[in-house]
């Protein structure tokens, strides 16, 4: 499902709060159930696998933890995948890291976040070269200050 807003508006971290809305949609769906929003703890995680979720991706759980790297050993711990958003180049070489040490265990997602003030610019171009310095076949989706969002090209 691309409604992430059914667990929690983007970007809170609070919990899940659509329980009965996340288990109606889980009963009925056709196509696999993943949650984003709302995932602030491992608890929230295994709270929407309860719900019939067939995945959880975290973000804001992870980066506003105080102790980020603890947090995402608890997520993966629970079975979490990683989303996490690039900026730049530099912020790709450290999803490269915590990848390759196993702080952080795939697939997940990266989300390539353009025309932010001192990252990259949303061009076309940016796209293709951030796709480049990805880690292996890793899923992405991008966005910028346009009113733009796909999946990243092959």
């Amino acid at each position: 499902m691309g409604n992430q807003p059914v667990g929690q508006p983007i970007g809170l971290g609070t919990g899940i709060q659509s329980t009965g809305n996340i288990r109606r949609i889980s009963a009925d769906a056709k196509v696999p159930v993943i949650v984003e929003a709302g995932v602030g703890t491992a608890s929230d995680a295994a709270g929407a696998r309860e719900l019939g979720c067939d995945a959880v991706i975290s973000n804001t759980g992870i980066a506003h933890a105080r102790d980020p790297i603890k947090m995402a050993r608890a997520m993966n711990d629970a079975g979490v995948l990683p989303e996490l958003e690039v900026f730049d180049s530099g912020d790709i070489h450290l999803a490269r890291d915590l990848l390759a040490d196993g702080t952080l265990k795939g697939p997940g997602l990266l989300t390539i976040v353009m025309g932010v003030k001192y990252g990259f610019p949303s061009l076309p171009e940016t796209v293709f070269y951030a796709k480049r310095l990805l880690p292996g076949n890793r899923a992405c989706t991008w966005f910028g200050s346009r009113p733009l969002a796909a999946r990243c090209p092959p």
